[in-house]
């Protein structure tokens, strides 16, 4: 009987003992039901390919107080709020620090250097081949000239004069270089929530943890498109204005010098007649007040109405659809752009270049870079700045081919700019130049 006793008493603590773990053994299965679950929303995502960015409008980049950083596009960075990444513009080669190019030794080196900072337009945006762009054909064109330089390229797509004087101080602690260079001014006249003093380019550990995963970037983008995220460009200003942008290039001509190097300020050259869209304009979509770009509105328009701008290319559809839209918006330089070239596809070249006067007269952002470039020369007078003044040297040669789009110089672009650069350098250093380096082309 004792020994019945027993048993009743063990399985007694048996059955207690699966009642305490069984609240352990529910959240394990309910832990590991969500893990699988999750892998296999991940999977699935990653086997579809879909469109993973954030919705923006149909401009530059756009920033708020907190900035939005999208991988895999660029590599995050605390001070400057990105660098580049490798792989994502082809063939390029990306140094580990985030720059176009081999890797550097830091410290002094025995020959001269010169950094250049600047944009996409000293990046390369365009140019698939490094020893196209400016920064590696300057060493190349001056090893004629007998001077041995190293040519450091410290360009990255969206950088503004902000970023640059940010970025100054590293490049003059870490590289020791002779010469710098300074080619802003594009970026910062763009339109953004936030001035680019105002960003603050942290963001929390957990997000910058599930952005690495392609379901939470899925999920983030359509929930942003629910709340009509890319309509809500309002009171934009410009990322730098131009007080600021006038004070960032004196600070750094200022730091360059302390360090003991010379400054050589750039200007940017605009490719001839296309106007610049990329800031947004004001306008009403589905009732709504919004913020849009030309060039989307007139891809949103001919869109509902089955066309393609291309297709649509000498079309009585489109003729008609420019004639209306031009009524509705007539200080749109955009459409007159359009309006011109389908004229000058109906054989009609009075009624285009009358129509490119209208561009010129209503492209005011073209104006307002104009005012930036002014700023570069401002400065470069009343600080004595050697200032290679691509905007007029490019005016001096309207030629189309020398740029790839609207702002991003062709190879044979860079290869002006590297002539104009070799010809200051040697000034600066009291040498004169080969028969061909100067700034032609």
């Amino acid at each position: 009987m004792g020994k019945n006793l027993g048993s009743a008493g063990g399985g007694a603590r048996q059955r207690g003992a699966a009642a305490r773990t069984s609240p352990r053994a529910a959240t394990a299965l309910v832990v590991s039901s969500l893990l699988l679950s999750v892998a296999a929303a991940e999977g699935l995502v990653r086997l579809a390919r879909p469109d993973l960015s954030i919705p923006q409008p149909a401009g530059h980049f756009r920033f708020t107080q907190s900035f939005e950083f999208e991988l895999p596009h660029h590599r995050r960075d605390p001070v400057l709020g990105w660098r580049l990444q490798p792989g994502v513009y082809g063939p390029m080669r990306i140094n580990s620090e985030g720059f176009r190019g081999p890797e550097w030794q830091k410290g002094k080196v025995a020959r001269k250097r010169i950094a250049h900072l600047g944009d996409s337009c000293t990046m390369g945006f365009t140019i698939g081949v490094d020893a196209e762009v400016y920064a590696a054909v300057l060493p190349v064109l001056l090893q004629g000239d007998g001077m041995e330089l190293e040519a450091l390229n410290f360009g990255v797509d969206g950088y503004s004069s902000h970023q640059g004087r940010l970025l100054l101080h590293q490049v003059l602690a870490d590289y020791v270089p002779d010469f710098v260079t300074f080619y802003f001014g594009y970026n910062d006249h763009h339109f953004s929530n936030a001035s680019d003093r105002e960003t603050r380019y942290t963001t929390p550990w957990l997000v910058r943890t599930l952005e690495h995963s392609h379901a939470y970037r899925l999920l983030r983008r359509h929930l942003l498109r629910l709340v009509r995220r890319e309509g809500k460009l309002v009171q934009p200003e410009r990322r730098v204005d131009l007080d600021t942008f006038e004070a960032n290039l004196r600070t750094m001509v200022e730091a360059t010098r302390a360090a003991g190097a010379t400054p050589i300020l750039l200007t940017t050259p605009l490719r001839p007649g296309p106007p610049l869209v990329e800031n947004e304009v004001p306008v009403t979509l589905d009732g709504k007040p919004a913020w849009v770009t030309q060039d989307w509105w007139v891809a949103q328009q001919l869109a509902r109405r089955g066309l393609g701008l291309e297709r649509a290319a000498g079309s009585e559809e489109l003729r008609q659809f420019l004639a209306g839209a031009l009524q509705e918006h007539p200080d749109w330089p955009y459409l007159h752009y359009l309006q011109a070239r389908e004229l000058e596809r109906a054989g009609d070249p009075q009624g285009a270049r009358a129509e490119l006067g209208q561009v010129a007269l209503h492209d005011r952002e073209r104006g307002v870079m104009a005012q930036y470039n002014e700023r570069v020369r401002i400065v470069s007078r009343s600080l004595q700045v050697e200032l290679v003044d691509l905007d007029r040297l490019y005016a001096a040669r309207p030629a189309p081919h020398l740029f790839n789009d609207v702002v991003h110089p062709s190879p044979a672009g860079h290869k002006l700019i590297a002539q104009a650069l070799a010809g200051a350098v040697l000034r600066l250093e009291h040498r004169a130049p080969a028969a061909g380096t100067s700034e032609g082309g």
